[in-house]
């Protein structure tokens, strides 16, 4: 390895176009060209990446890649057993909830379940078939409703979820569930995004409810109302 003291950092082989260029330090592997066209070299996994796979210490890339990174952390933490710790654990879980009751944060729950369901749709044929047969189940069940019905009620809660208000990824759920003796009926359906749905499940909504931490007083009184008749199309008291 040759310093060059005229110009710019170290003079020495890029891991990345395999050329003696200038480099930023003598402990860099990428060349300031490679860097200036987007490229780097990660230290853990050996295999050259775009920067935006990198995340950024002190304004510069780090020296290894973002899944990398993260697995060396989680090394260092079982080691240390820092995640194991009961304050790390309570900051941890106070933080997801925190974050999970945003409308961003909903919406990634909502991408996570539904790219997961794919996944074990395409994957599991045990899956597949449990599937299959809910999906019968619930047309095979007493009562239906119009797209016009189902608009009036997504109207009446905001076109927003019936139990945590974001307004994303909105689906049809049934305040008592198929499973468990319930109807297609418009008066059984209330919108939800699909994290609820599929978090409730057959479970009874109002204990289900009140265990959540985006529990609302003023939402449980409003589903309350609408399951004891409350119309569609007027507005509540």
């Amino acid at each position: 390895m040759t310093i060059n003291r005229k110009r710019r950092g170290t003079l020495k082989v890029c891991h990345v176009c395999k050329e003696e260029k200038p480099h930023a330090s003598w402990k860099a592997y990428t060349c300031d060209e490679c860097l200036s066209a987007g490229y780097k070299w990660c230290n853990e996994c050996k295999n050259v990446k775009q920067l935006t796979d990198f995340s950024l210490q002190r304004g510069k890339p780090a020296s290894c890649c973002k899944p990398c990174k993260t697995v060396r952390s989680q090394r260092s933490y079982d080691k240390t057993g820092y995640m194991d710790k009961p304050e790390v654990k309570q900051r941890r879980k106070e933080a997801k909830d925190k974050y999970y009751n945003t409308p961003h944060g909903r919406a990634k729950v909502n991408k996570l379940v539904r790219d997961r369901q794919r996944n074990l749709y395409n994957t599991d044929e045990a899956y597949r078939k449990a599937r299959i047969v809910e999906c019968h189940t619930r047309r095979s069940a007493e009562g239906t409703y119009t797209a016009d019905e189902f608009k009036a009620v997504k109207e009446m809660f905001e076109n927003k979820c019936a139990y945590c208000s974001s307004d994303g990824d909105i689906t049809v759920d049934h305040l008592l569930a198929i499973a468990c003796g319930g109807t297609n009926y418009i008066e059984n359906i209330v919108p939800s995004c699909l994290s609820c749905n599929c978090s409730k499940g057959a479970k009874e909504w109002r204990t289900w409810y009140k265990e959540q931490v985006f529990y609302s007083p003023i939402n449980y009184s409003r589903l309350e109302w609408y399951e004891k008749g409350g119309d569609a199309n007027a507005k509540q008291d």
